[in-house]
């Protein structure tokens, strides 16, 4: 059996047509998805392994983000933000302001 979505225009932007039954499928899928979800928030021991995991998770992906964003500054900007900070540190070095 295919499951293949016919794109249709709506708006300019091409979205996927599901058949009766895809969206059949669809909806028994979703069905035994939120009876394990309705499982596992009755059970502390599966809920609290499962929040856990989460935050490890995101903690993980915070990770990866960071090491994307260094990755992706270039040269260039690491030089202007050289020159934004160098006025900061002079201002510092100043005699405070007589009143």
């Amino acid at each position: 059996m295919t499951y293949l979505l016919q794109p249709i225009d709506i708006g300019g932007t091409m979205a996927p047509k599901m058949t009766a039954e895809q969206k059949r499928w669809q909806a028994e899928q979703d069905a035994h998805t939120l009876a394990e979800a309705q499982r596992i928030a009755e059970d502390r021991g599966r809920l609290g392994a499962a929040k856990k995991e989460a935050r490890k998770m995101a903690s993980d992906a915070a990770k990866r983000a960071q090491s994307l964003v260094k990755v992706a500054k270039t040269p260039a900007a690491k030089k202007a933000a050289k020159k934004k900070a160098a006025p900061k540190r002079a201002a510092a070095k100043r005699a405070p302001r007589r009143r």
